[in-house]
């Protein structure tokens, strides 16, 4: 093979590699001794759902609507609570403001650091204050649509989240120098009116809905139920393992999850613990 063909293979593999890379975005650990006890995670599962969707792969499956269960690095956002009072007025600030940082590379996989993570399919929230509290933001799920002969078109659905909603749904609140695991969320798709601010245009409104203006909203509530009642066994797997379809099933998978993600450190300890615990 000539030195010009020798210089295109090599190209090629470099570009495989390079595309090839996972990204895992983990929360940064404890310096020391006083940030191990101010420093608290709060961690959870969370997939949408739309109960207007077909999963074309699983034409002949029991299982109505259509499960986004991987959402990804970027799927979940959140919001500092600045303030907030009695008539669900709320102050906000994005959560972290400054993006994830490279920590180190193993194989395949880059290791990212920030005050958020996602170890799939469980996110993380770093709080350095313990006294704050936070909630979900955004909501961020896409699938993908024919748009011709060999052409796929991605389709992304972003949802606002009413902050008094996602509030009363899941508060978040750390507890200082430990892990608190907050269960599995789904997050589902609903109507809602054509003057909601945290409504976005339905994707598979009907007749009647595309003329009346209608939206769709994204509510969260709590997802072991539905998944236990699923005839796929597929996020079965994802969120519990082969633990029990519960919270403390789920609990233990994101422990062996974190544990299999993180070299060593004070939140692998933590996890190591809680783990040993829950036998």
């Amino acid at each position: 093979m000539s030195n010009f063909f020798n210089r295109i293979a090599l190209l090629v593999v470099f570009a495989i590699s390079v595309n090839c890379t996972q990204e895992v975005i983990r929360v940064h650990s404890p310096a020391n001794d006083k940030d191990k006890k101010n420093h608290g995670v709060v961690a959870f599962g969370l997939y949408a759902y739309n109960a207007n969707h077909k999963d074309l792969l699983n034409l002949f499956s029991k299982d109505s609507g259509r499960v986004f269960e991987d959402l990804g690095n970027y799927g979940v956002k959140f919001s500092e609570i600045v303030s907030k009072n009695a008539a669900n007025t709320f102050v906000l600030n994005p959560y972290p403001t400054e993006g994830p940082v490279p920590a180190e590379k193993t194989g395949s996989i880059q290791y990212l650091e920030s005050k958020t993570g996602y170890l799939s399919p469980f996110y993380l929230l770093l709080s350095v204050d313990p006294k704050k509290e936070y909630l979900i933001s955004t909501i961020t799920y896409s699938y993908q649509v024919s748009c011709g002969q060999n052409c796929q078109k991605v389709v992304v659905r972003e949802f606002p989240i009413e902050p008094a909603k996602s509030y009363k749904a899941f508060p978040i609140k750390v507890k200082a120098g430990e892990i608190t695991f907050g269960g599995v969320l789904m997050g589902k798709v609903v109507p809602t009116k054509k003057d909601d601010p945290y409504g976005i245009p339905d994707d598979t409104a009907g007749i009647t809905e595309i003329f009346s203006g209608n939206k769709v909203s994204l509510t969260l509530e709590p997802g072991d139920d539905f998944i236990k009642s699923m005839e796929s066994n597929d996020l079965k797997k994802m969120y519990y393992g082969d633990n029990s379809i519960d919270k403390k099933g789920a609990e233990k998978q994101f422990y062996q999850t974190l544990i299999q993600s993180y070299p060593n450190g004070h939140w692998k300890a933590q996890a190591e613990k809680k783990l040993q615990a829950l036998k």
